[in-house]
């Protein structure tokens, strides 16, 4: 699922797991594009592209925020989609909404 991808995507996901595998109950698994992070329900899902890593979560409510690449009302709740270019761009904002998505689940 990396092959190809830019060095810069991988260290980006590399933070990611580190941070959020270690949740209690949390599963990881890949299918042919993209990882899923699942505790009772699918709270995170990854994407890697080849120049920037996507990175889908889930929240209760509209929140207006510029960390946002895109934010769109699905199925009763917000889904979220940040873009990592590289893992200086990850902050413990992006994983406060991470954790809000896993606290849903």
């Amino acid at each position: 699922m990396f092959i190809g991808k830019s060095d810069d995507v991988i260290l980006v996901f590399d933070r990611i797991l580190e941070k959020v595998a270690m949740w209690d109950d949390t599963d990881v698994s890949g299918t042919k594009n993209c990882i899923l992070f699942v505790k009772n329900k699918t709270f995170l899902v990854v994407k890697p592209m080849k120049k920037w890593l996507d990175v889908k979560c889930y929240l209760p409510n509209k929140v207006h925020d510029p960390l946002f690449h895109k934010l769109e009302l699905w199925n009763n709740k917000y889904q979220a989609i940040f873009r990592f270019n590289n893992e200086l761009e990850f902050t413990d904002k992006h994983l406060n909404y991470m954790r809000q998505s896993y606290d849903m689940s």
